[in-house]
């Protein structure tokens, strides 16, 4: 569970990096693949925390 997180937040913290921004910042496209992925992300860490606690 915890690794999950931290692939998360790992994932988040590109997202925000200065260098990704300003490449992103011309694609559209780039800005919602990252937002697609992280709602991904977000799916697989409830799935393995509700899995965690069964």
């Amino acid at each position: 569970m915890i690794f999950s997180i931290v692939i998360y937040f790992t994932f988040v913290s590109l997202k925000y990096d200065s260098t990704i921004q300003s490449v992103s910042d011309g694609a559209i496209q780039i800005r919602s693949a990252f937002s697609g992925a992280a709602v991904v992300l977000v799916v697989f860490v409830a799935i393995f925390i509700w899995w965690g606690e069964r």
